[in-house]
């Protein structure tokens, strides 16, 4: 073969060169095999779940709002403009309340999308070659994505991202190759789909840019920015509409005050992540997570496999790099991605040093599982490069068949092509081999990463709460006060939504929850229904009318307390008497005002008012009504 052959053997396009048909009817049954072994895991690990933590604010507003109300769609939840997931989330809630099964089967589902929109990725750059199956197992099972796919409000969040970003790129890369408009059409409608999940979404046209422009590079297309500009123009255009119909909405819905964590805060929540949560996951790891209640499992990988993680990224960039062309691009590439994207989450989560566990919770990494895998199929498909003592082959002769039965065996350059086939043939059975431990290895870590990430939310009592308070409101003939619910089971930080009125609104049937009540109850730390007093912390002042207090005959009465309460959400114990049914508002100073119906005779009503205020404003809307306020205290339920 003449040297100008080989030289253009090294340039030629990178386009997938088709197997036979058996080969790849084998891939293709191997890529699917592993699919489905992917989604049976999945599935197991999901269905040791249940709804933890943002679950709740998803079902609790998907429940509250109706299905095309601004306030579910365009609700900022902690900076995500994440319109589908709440939608779905609240078509979800609405046909199954708290039922687990139809949630884990949605996130079965959009992991299939996403396995599948990566696999027709790998397809697009590799054809159905059986190197194409190395990428695919390393984004079907590292662990990265793992969170992801088992928590629903992240799951919502990132698994239509993976799918939307793998799909987006195969577009353009179809594009560039056919152009076909189809595949500007498809592209387009992916990404205005991911933009309804997930703000990552404008990562995910510059990234399948870049990708085309390696491409047309190795195909020695001049200028190639302007050729996959030019060439994929009715995907970029369209993208541009998406992308600023997404911005408006954006920046009309999500709250633009930052928060700005400081650069070591930052610096570390970063490295923490990178290092210690995303390396350990692409060999199997991290093997081990640890769990501080309320909060998610988090990667606790030991020192010696972060060191081994560290060892093999090192090796391979420094391998692919001597071996392949154009392999300092591509890891250029997956790196610029990954720091982007974790920098552009840690800033918009962390606000302290306390928060740089929140990176190795890898919820902010799934999405990056799909490009490290985009990257290990731009590498496979890079031509090799020239060693530069590689020995020159014999010289063909010109008909082989006949020229082998002229000369003797014993032919040094028949000698010397042998051996060079037999070492090749050797070689490439123990890459092969290699290969085939190193994956198997990869899966068996993998799978046990994902056991032991399934059963470390055990110790999560949200089920057992929810349950125990669900049985206990239907069983209840009384109304009860709005209270919050544990702050294991969801925090202060994010009220309204920790209300108990807000996290069960899914039950169906009317309210269980009021803001006046003749019967103080309250659901305790189990969610069991208890009586309830109020601990006083101020009191209703002595009237001036003997044996009454203070008297109203119709009309306003402002009823003075001890001391002033301050702006927080009050529970008011007014006892009274009155000579009929009467219908009433009462406010603590200038807060809302509560419309309540009092029974008549000496009774005692219990409301939820908020503060500021320094009196009680009671407004009687019933003519001729006669009432007495006798007394009152104003405080904290305690059970009693």
């Amino acid at each position: 073969m003449s040297h100008t052959v080989l030289a253009q053997e090294q340039v030629a396009p990178p386009t997938p060169a088709a197997p036979g048909r058996s080969v790849a009817r084998q891939v293709t049954l191997a890529a699917v095999a592993l699919v489905v072994l992917q989604l049976a895991t999945r599935a197991w690990a999901a269905s040791e779940s249940w709804f933890y933590y943002d679950d709740l604010i998803f079902t609790g507003r998907g429940a509250s709002f109706p299905l095309t109300s601004a306030d579910l769609l365009l609700h900022d939840q902690d900076g995500h403009l994440m319109p589908g997931g709440f939608a779905l989330a609240a078509l979800l809630t609405r046909v199954w309340p708290f039922e687990w099964g139809p949630v884990a089967t949605s996130m079965v589902v959009m992991q299939a999308l996403a396995s599948l929109a990566v696999l027709y990725l790998l397809r697009a750059l590799l054809g159905s070659r059986p190197v194409l199956l190395l990428p695919l197992t390393l984004y079907l099972f590292t662990p990265l994505t793992l969170p992801g796919a088992t928590w629903w409000a992240v799951a919502l969040n990132t698994l239509p991202l993976q799918a939307g970003l793998a799909w987006f790129v195969a577009a353009t890369v179809r594009l560039l190759r056919t152009g076909r408009a189809r595949h500007a059409v498809s592209g387009v409608l992916a990404l205005a789909v991911t933009a309804a999940f997930s703000e990552k979404v404008l990562f995910v046209a510059p990234l399948a840019a870049l990708v085309g422009v390696l491409l047309l590079r190795q195909e020695g297309v001049p200028s190639p920015l302007r050729a996959v500009l030019r060439r994929a123009r009715p995907l970029w255009l369209g993208s541009l509409a998406v992308l600023a119909v997404w911005a408006v909405l954006y920046v009309s819905s999500i709250d633009q005050v930052e928060r700005r964590p400081s650069w070591l805060s930052l610096v570390r929540a970063v490295n923490d992540g990178l290092v210690r949560g995303a390396l350990p996951p692409l060999v199997g790891g991290p093997w081990t997570w640890d769990r501080v209640p309320p909060g998610m499992p988090y990667a606790a990988p030991s020192l010696l496999l972060v060191g081994a993680a560290i060892v093999v990224l090192v090796a391979a960039v420094s391998w692919t790099t001597r071996r392949r062309r154009g392999a300092v691009a591509v890891w250029w590439l997956a790196a610029g991605y990954v720091l982007l994207s974790t920098a552009v989450a840690a800033r918009g989560r962390v606000s302290s040093d306390d928060d740089t566990v929140l990176g190795l919770t890898l919820r902010w990494f799934p999405d990056s599982a799909v490009v490290v895998a985009l990257a290990v199929a731009l590498l496979l498909q890079l031509p090799a490069r020239s060693a530069p003592d590689e020995p020159r082959r014999a010289p063909a002769a010109a008909a082989p068949g006949a020229t082998e039965r002229l000369l003797p065996d014993d032919w040094p350059p028949r000698v010397w092509v042998r051996e060079q086939r037999a070492r090749i043939r050797r070689s490439r059975a123990l890459r092969q081999l290699l290969v085939t431990a190193a994956a198997t290895a990869f899966v068996a870590g993998s799978l046990a990463s994902t056991y032991t990430f399934a059963t470390s939310g055990h110790d999560d009592r949200t089920r057992d709460y929810v349950r125990t308070a669900t049985a206990s409101l239907a069983a209840s003939d009384a109304p009860l006060l709005d209270q919050e619910v544990p702050a294991d089971v969801l925090g202060p930080l994010t009220s309204p939504n920790n209300l108990a009125s807000q996290v069960f609104a899914p039950l169906p049937g009317p309210s269980r929850f009021a803001d006046a009540t003749d019967r103080l109850q309250l659901l305790d730390e189990q969610g069991r229904l208890v009586p309830a007093t109020v601990t006083p912390v101020l009191t209703v002042a002595p009237g001036p009318v003997p044996d009454c207090g203070w008297y109203t005959g119709g009309g306003s009465l402002e009823v003075p307390l001890s001391g002033n309460a301050i702006g927080l959400d009050w529970t008011v114990q007014v006892n009274y008497l009155t000579d009929r049914e009467a219908d009433v508002s009462v406010a603590l100073g200038e807060g809302p005002a509560v419309q309540t119906r009092l029974p008549a005779g000496l009774q005692t009503v219990y409301l939820r008012l908020t503060g500021p205020g320094d009196r009680l404003l009671v407004t009687t809307r019933t003519p001729g009504v006669q009432m007495c306020i006798t007394s009152g205290v104003l405080g904290e339920v305690q059970p009693g």
